[in-house]
């Protein structure tokens, strides 16, 4: 009933169209780590023997285009031109879980998402534009998460690893004009999102490829393809 609890909850934020869909396709898949557990199984207990800590690096892709961008500050009544909105930066991430209950694990990590600075011209007032640019500007930085993370055993070597998150945001993007620097600094509570998928190596060391998506200021502000380095502790 909890794990149906939850998808439900997510499915209802996505028909409202205040989560990505990979969010919901998260869950299915953090349902599927829980639902086959026997339940003798199913006791609370944090299972530190079984820890384990990952790295992530990759590309981040910025949720917010150049275009997407103008018409917000068109539709404020600003006058600009020549937008040119950064879509991609270095981004990555580490993190750690301790397995407690049925398959899945509480997650923490730390995560460094870029910054993705913008150009443009302008005629409009500086404090006006300043104002605008900020609210359209989608947050990014750097942020700590904490959620819960499964893995679902595949064939041979190979397992599925979702996960979903609280994050916890602090953003400064920048814009750049010839009326001055605009600074737009942001931070707040969003959710994170992602699906990993692993291949056992030997002695606890996995190797694999996820995508994750991150949730700030009431939109996806960055997608982040990448490539994982994770080891398990335990036999």
């Amino acid at each position: 009933p909890g794990v149906l609890a939850v998808l439900g909850g997510l499915a209802a934020l996505r028909r409202r169209k205040r989560l990505p869909l990979a969010a919901l396709l998260c869950g299915a898949v953090l349902s599927a780590a829980v639902l086959p557990a026997p339940a003798q199984a199913q006791q609370l207990a944090f299972d530190t023997q079984h820890a384990y800590v990952g790295l992530k690096v990759g590309e981040g892709i910025y949720g917010l285009t150049s275009g997407e961008f103008s018409a917000q500050l068109a539709a404020k009544g600003d006058n600009v031109s020549g937008v040119s909105l950064d879509q991609h930066r270095v981004a990555g991430g580490i993190y750690g879980g301790i397995p407690f209950w049925a398959g899945l694990a509480v997650e923490a990590g730390f995560v460094d998402l870029g910054k993705y600075e913008v150009s443009l011209d302008s005629t409009s007032s500086l404090s006006k534009v300043t104002g605008d640019v900020t609210h359209a500007l989608r947050p990014a930085g750097q942020g700590l998460t904490l959620g819960l993370g499964g893995a679902l055993p595949l064939a041979d070597r190979f397992f599925l690893q979702p996960h979903v998150a609280m994050l916890i945001y602090d953003s400064t993007q920048q814009a750049n004009s010839a009326v001055g620097t605009l600074k737009a600094h942001k931070a707040g509570i969003g959710g994170a999102f992602g699906l990993s998928a692993f291949y056992r190596l030997a002695g606890g060391l996995n190797a694999g490829l996820g995508f994750d998506a991150y949730v700030q200021g009431g939109g996806t502000s960055v997608y982040l393809p990448s490539a994982q380095i994770e080891y398990r502790f335990g036999p």
